[in-house]
């Protein structure tokens, strides 16, 4: 299941070219899309492999830093203390904290670009929603509800910058108004299960 999870957010990337999103510049010096670092610490926190999901922690450093400056809320500081704990849950749900505050900034920042930059602005979206495929299964469990809302709040947000799904490329104009209402939906219900300090 992990390996073709990885596969798909492989392709995915590859298909809309997540470069685009990384013109936010506390996003271009990372050299990896940050999905696959989310990724591989879950991974590492799967297999009790705390050292390196604390590790993983320096490549998002830009974004990290940004969160924590935005949110008022130090992810890296919960990671960090959940693994002294070394309880793996808490381990597991902090990693997930950080995915959620992630997304939360993606999608802010697709509203600030999308009357200039629909295209960026699709590519944020669309990179929000890679990011919330690894936290979907968790949200089934708490709240299967709220996850079948999210995705498909997601899937109108495709619609409406001219995507039927995360592979589409195809172009619209987009509603500003709708697409800040959908993602205040999304954003909403992830907090139904997950608590976003100061966001």
């Amino acid at each position: 299941m992990i390996r073709w999870r990885h596969l798909f957010f492989l392709a995915a990337l590859t298909f809309f070219g997540v470069h685009d999103v990384w013109a936010q510049s506390y996003r271009n010096t990372i050299q990896v899309p940050p999905v696959e670092v989310y990724q591989s610490m879950l991974n590492f926190a799967d297999r009790k492999d705390y050292a390196k999901v604390v590790g993983s922690l320096d490549t998002l450093a830009p974004i990290v830093n940004h969160i924590t400056a935005k949110f008022t809320d130090n992810p890296s500081d919960g990671i960090k203390k959940a693994v002294d704990k070394g309880n793996q849950d808490d381990i597991l749900l902090s990693v997930h904290t950080l995915i959620v505050l992630d997304i939360k900034d993606l999608l802010d920042e697709a509203l600030k670009q999308v009357a200039q930059s629909p295209d960026a602005s699709k590519t944020m979206v669309k990179t929000a929603r890679l990011n919330y495929e690894l936290l979907s299964s968790y949200v089934q469990k708490k709240d299967f509800t709220a996850d079948q809302k999210i995705k498909k709040s997601f899937t109108e947000s495709f619609r409406l910058l001219g995507s039927d799904s995360v592979f589409s490329s195809d172009k619209a104009q987009v509603n500003s108004d709708q697409l800040k209402r959908l993602s205040g939906e999304i954003v909403s219900d992830i907090s139904k299960v997950f608590v976003l300090k100061g966001a």
